[in-house]
C-alpha cells in the first residue's frame, strides 16, 4: 500500500465554512474533531455576541489548551509523550491537509 493510500480525505464544516481536510488519521476521527471544534465555536458564539470569526477561533483553541493542560496534570511521562505524539500528527494533519474552500 502506497502512502497516498493512507490518506483519508473528508469534507467538514467549520463555522459555516466546508473544507477538505486530509491525514492519516481514521476519517470519522478527524470528523468528530472537526465537529467539536465546530461546537466549541458555537458555543462561544452564543455567549460572546460581536465576536469576530478570528476571536471565536482564538477563544476556541483556549479553551482547547486549557482542558489538554487539565488533561496532562499528573500524567506520567510516557503518557504525555502519547499525548505530544498524537498533537504533533493532528498539527501535520492541520498544515498538509486543510484545503480550503474546494
Amino acid at each position: 500500500m502506497s502512502d497516498s493510500e493512507d490518506i483519508a480525505k473528508i469534507r467538514v464544516t467549520i463555522m459555516g465554512r466546508e473544507y477538505t481536510l486530509r491525514g492519516d488519521l481514521n476519517p470519522e476521527y478527524m470528523e468528530t474533531l472537526a465537529k467539536r471544534v465546530n461546537d466549541k465555536i458555537e458555543d462561544l458564539r452564543s455567549v460572546a455576541s460581536g465576536v469576530d470569526a478570528l476571536q471565536l477561533a482564538i477563544l476556541a483553541a483556549l479553551n482547547f489548551a486549557d482542558e489538554a493542560e487539565q488533561l496532562t496534570g499528573g500524567q506520567s511521562p510516557t503518557e504525555l509523550g502519547d499525548i505530544e505524539e498524537k498533537t504533533r500528527r493532528l498539527i501535520s494533519m492541520l498544515e498538509k491537509g486543510i484545503v480550503g474552500d474546494v
